[in-house]
């Protein structure tokens, strides 16, 4: 799939990440670089769209460099720790579980070799004031 992705902080006073992975550039004979075949993508965000995307590009062979605004990846599905808890920010309900698979797949890896995911029953509940039965 090429090269680990890297993380960087972006310049000094700019909250920005950078991750960069991929085919590395290859000199052209016009003394600039390109990746391979020329392809590269700048994507914006590090959440579930975003690192989905680069994962698919990278197997594909792309030079991909991913801009972050948090000082972590992850977009809403994240965590914030606070008084020695963490409290996960990331998605409660997961409906269509095959497309992380997918993207696992593109990966070259299976997610079940990373993540366990249970079924609860009920997946959620909804309470309405004034209602005797939820």
């Amino acid at each position: 799939m090429g090269a680990p992705i890297r993380a960087q902080r972006a310049a000094r006073g700019t909250p920005t990440m950078v991750l960069t992975g991929g085919t590395a550039p290859a000199a052209s004979s016009e003394g600039g670089s390109m990746a391979q075949g020329g392809r590269t993508a700048i994507i914006v965000g590090s959440g579930f769209g975003g690192l989905s995307t680069a994962i698919r590009l990278l197997s594909d062979g792309w030079q991909v460099t991913i801009l972050e605004a948090r000082p972590e990846i992850g977009g809403r599905a994240s965590r914030i720790q606070e008084g020695g808890y963490t409290f996960d920010t990331g998605p409660s309900l997961i409906t269509m579980p095959w497309l992380f698979e997918e993207v696992y797949a593109a990966a070259g890896e299976k997610m079940s070799d990373h993540v366990t995911l249970r079924q609860l029953q009920p997946g959620y509940r909804i309470f309405w004031t004034g209602e005797d039965r939820h």
